[in-house]
């Protein structure tokens, strides 16, 4: 409707965000943030203004770790749900938002930071389940893991049914267990229903440690149904069907990319950030690399890209192991996984062959100065 004007009023409200910004009034400056990203949904370096001033500024402005992590996850989300899928191929806001990831879920600068790893681990428990169970003493070599963790993690939830149709002509008994679910459990196929099963599921493997289950066990609906041996063979496919939606529906991640990913950068546990990092910064190069020109190749944005996902793997080095349960929500702990020690120098020498700014004749390079260091 502005035709014309639309670039000068642009303009105009970028210049007074920016403005807000630097007097602390973020609130304001989120709110014509907003505006000028419903005006021109392709100017990326708004989506990562916006996004930074959500999970940074404002998140360090509340008072509980509760509204931090809302404020951090209301960052996420709008470069993942909206930023993202309104520039697919912008490397700007995959780095901005591997970087939230890595360095304000990940790190360690907040003061909140315990409890954003837990939510987010609790949340991707949801989400995916937990990986395969893998003896700390282990003796798998890191080539076997990844195999282990695509096989009996990741390809089932990839291979899903794409949607119920599908499913009921497969199994016909899973309409009705659909209906039950809804109308006897109170819950529709969505998060909140893969939570109660991952919660119930975290109670049944106490209990057959110690052999007594909880009282509420017997009354539960969702307990009833799952112990039916009718759905018995439909179930497993439909849980994996709820997650392959969710997963790509509301989270906007391709199973298949994280395969590749997962063979291509070690066995990424998704219950930690950094595997997120790795995902996004890793997405973000790969989708740029296809538009790269002799005019824009020595760009630094490739570059710095492509280090948040080298620092993402020093970081699984680091805590590739996570310790979580859903049923005691309290305790997480991460443990060194050296797989990625060895994965670390392999990815070095891809990304720092197709680096403009690294090579045998440079007296510094930031590939070598960071692997010397790590």
């Amino acid at each position: 409707a502005m035709g014309a004007f639309r670039g000068v009023f642009v303009n105009f409200l970028w210049i007074r965000a920016n403005e807000l910004k630097e007097s602390g009034k973020y609130y304001e400056a989120i709110d014509l943030a907003r505006t000028i990203t419903r005006l021109q949904p392709r100017f990326p370096r708004v989506w990562a203004f916006h996004a930074w001033n959500l999970a940074y500024n404002i998140s360090v402005a509340t008072h509980t770790r509760e509204e931090r992590w809302q404020w951090v996850q209301s960052g996420i989300n709008l470069l993942r749900d909206e930023g993202i899928p309104a520039n697919p191929a912008d490397i700007l806001l995959h780095k901005e938002l591997a970087w939230i990831y890595l360095h304000k879920v990940q790190g360690y600068t907040d003061d909140a930071h315990k409890y954003y790893k837990r939510m987010h681990a609790r949340q991707w428990t949801i989400v995916l389940s937990t990986p395969p169970a893998v003896p700390l003493d282990r003796q798998t070599s890191s080539e076997v893991l990844r195999e282990l963790y695509i096989s009996q993690w990741l390809e089932p939830i990839a291979s899903a049914d794409e949607t119920l149709e599908e499913l009921y002509e497969r199994f016909p008994e899973a309409e009705e267990l659909v209906q039950r679910i809804r109308s006897e459990v109170g819950l529709d196929l969505d998060e909140r229903l893969l939570e109660a099963h991952e919660v119930l599921k975290s109670y049944a493997g106490y209990a057959d440690q110690i052999g007594i289950l909880p009282q509420w066990f017997a009354t539960d609906e969702l307990v009833k149904l799952a112990s039916d041996p009718k759905y018995q063979q439909c179930a497993p496919h439909l849980l994996r069907h709820i997650r392959k939606r969710v997963l790509v529906d509301k989270y906007h991640m391709e199973p298949d990319r994280m395969i590749r990913f997962t063979r291509e950068y070690g066995p990424l546990d998704w219950r930690n950030p950094a595997a997120h990092a790795v995902y996004w910064s890793a997405r973000g190069s790969e989708e740029a690399l296809l538009r790269i020109t002799e005019k824009n190749r020595k760009n630094y944005d490739l570059l710095n890209t492509d280090r948040v996902t080298i620092q993402a793997i020093q970081e699984l080095y680091r805590t590739g192991w996570v310790l979580y349960d859903i049923a005691n929500p309290d305790f997480y702990q991460t443990l060194p996984n050296p797989d990625f020690v060895p994965i670390y120098g392999q990815i070095l020498e891809k990304l720092s062959a197709r680096s403009e700014f690294d090579s045998e004749t440079k007296v510094f390079s930031f590939y070598a100065a960071g692997y010397e260091n790590f």
